[in-house]
Formats: structure tokens, C-alpha cells, sequence
């Protein structure tokens, strides 16, 4: 499974972009959010591009920016509840 320049590009924007405006990330933080957002959307790329029709640098960075921000949400949600069903609750509103 080759991927194009086009979509390492898009991933690689994404990432940057997710890492420039999240407030302070240290080391372990960064190396997570690139990992998911990479393997995200290395694995659900072709998924999300044949059920919308996006072309693929778009689905690869819909997916790396979504997976990232899933994996986000549910380590706040374990590292504390609380918070997590507030902005739940903020959100919905």
C-alpha cells in the first residue's frame, strides 16, 4: 500500500498544524499526536475517500486531524471525567 506524495503532504500539514495550535504539547504529546494522526490516516484513508468522494490528500488529512482529536478527547476523558463531561455537556449546548 503505496501512498503519494500528495497524501504525506497532507497528512504532514496536518500534523504540523494540529501541533502549532495546541497549547503546550511537551515531547511525549507531540510523538502521540503524530503517531495517531499517521496511522490514522494510513489506515482510514481509502475508507473515508470512497464513501465521500474527497480526493485523497483531503480524506488523509480529515482523518489524521480527527483521529488526533478522538485520541485527544479520550485522554482527557480518563485523565479526568469530570472535565470531559463538561465540555461534553459545553458542546452539545
Amino acid at each position: 500500500m503505496l501512498k503519494s506524495l500528495e497524501f504525506w503532504i497532507a497528512v504532514g500539514v496536518a500534523v504540523v498544524v494540529k501541533i502549532k495550535t495546541s497549547q503546550r504539547l511537551n515531547l511525549w504529546q507531540v510523538v502521540t499526536t503524530i503517531a495517531v494522526a499517521v496511522g490514522a490516516a494510513y489506515v482510514g484513508t481509502e475508507w473515508t475517500q470512497a464513501r465521500t468522494g474527497l480526493p485523497e490528500p483531503v480524506a488523509a488529512a480529515l482523518v489524521a486531524l480527527t483521529a488526533e482529536g478522538l485520541m485527544r478527547w479520550l485522554l482527557l476523558a480518563l485523565d479526568d471525567p469530570r472535565r470531559a463531561i463538561e465540555l461534553w455537556r459545553e458542546w452539545r449546548k
